[in-house]
């Protein structure tokens, strides 16, 4: 695999070149950030990324402007991420992010699919997780992805094998979610998020997993257990949901919330994820259909955890979880 460095030549290499790049070290995930705003188009086509260590980005502001993190993948320049990112098991940690005024916000910023790739269905974030976040944007925040525009695409785009946690706070009338804060065509398998989703604005759109989907997101084996802390009302508490905000055409198949820890009772508008109680949540009689063989494992008085990730410790926080020991050889 070539060294993250080399992505500068990317701009003469036609995205029908797929190549594989490692990230060894917090410079090359700056790196890989940095190179959003020198693209007009899909980012990395079918490149695949792959992570090779855990990475803690406290402190890290790659633009020097005092706002910590930038979101690879920009909508506002029209260099979506586009391409492959796998976590190999490992983790982001500590990533701040402090952009108020900015939309699409998160460790990803805006996603899109390579339309002339000829595997965009498949392109997925995999085997990935991004822990102790603190995240505040507009619109469209979450701590893994800010938005999906998965539009056209007839699989929608995959993430898998991924959790996070942390806090994230949006705008006035921003879609907020703990794991993504906008899908349109998005799918997540075997995904979790344990974030404080927040707004002191009555017209947000709040989910402890999903902000706002608007047409065609599928969720499969996934859950969420955050706080959903809408200080000012969302006039009905229509809008903000134990796992999703609001859904024109959501598909939650055995997707669960933690009705005591996210203080949410329903879902929102549209969404179609069950309702647990935390015991319930911590026992695997409720997770029917998930596999408890290869992805999943169920510690003592906790909730499920992913494989990839193998044996884990609790961090300072609650329900935090910090990597210990890897799952998959390497």
């Amino acid at each position: 695999m070539r060294r993250l460095m080399l992505l500068w030549f990317l701009t003469l290499v036609s995205a029908a070149n797929a190549t594989d790049y490692t990230i060894d070290s917090q410079q090359d995930l700056i790196d890989l950030t940095l190179l959003s705003g020198k693209f007009n188009g899909v980012l990395y086509g079918d490149n695949t990324f792959t992570l090779t260590t855990d990475i803690d980005l406290a402190g890290v502001d790659p633009l020097g402007d005092g706002k910590g993190w930038l979101p690879i993948g920009l909508w506002g320049a029209h260099a979506f991420f586009a391409g492959t990112f796998d976590g190999g098991g490992y983790t982001i940690s500590n990533m701040t992010i402090n952009r108020p005024a900015t939309d699409q916000i998160g460790l990803f910023g805006a996603i899109d699919p390579d339309m002339d790739s000829a595997s965009y269905d498949s392109n997925p974030i995999k085997d990935l997780a991004v822990v102790d976040a603190n995240v505040i944007g507009n619109s469209m925040v979450g701590v893994l992805i800010g938005g999906i525009l998965g539009m056209g695409i007839s699989n929608g785009y995959p993430v898998q094998n991924c959790y996070v946690s942390g806090t994230v706070t949006a705008g006035d009338g921003g879609y907020c979610g703990g794991f993504v804060g906008y899908s349109n065509n998005g799918y997540f398998l075997n995904c979790y998020a344990d974030v404080t989703v927040n707004s002191i604005f009555s017209d947000c759109i709040l989910g402890g997993f999903v902000g706002y989907d608007t047409i065609g997101t599928d969720a499969v084996n996934c859950y969420s257990v955050g706080l959903i802390n809408n200080s000012a009302p969302v006039t009905g508490d229509t809008y903000a949901g134990g796992f999703i905000g609001q859904a024109a055409a959501i598909y939650a198949t055995d997707c669960f919330w933690d009705t005591r820890t996210s203080n949410k009772l329903s879902d929102g508008s549209g969404g179609d994820a069950t309702g647990k109680t935390t015991s319930q949540m911590q026992s695997e009689g409720t997770f029917l259909n998930w596999d408890f063989t290869d992805q999943w494992w169920m510690p003592a008085g906790d909730y499920p955890k992913l494989r990839v990730f193998g044996g884990v410790i609790e961090s300072s926080s609650v329900n935090t979880l910090r990597q210990r020991t890897r799952g998959r050889a390497r």
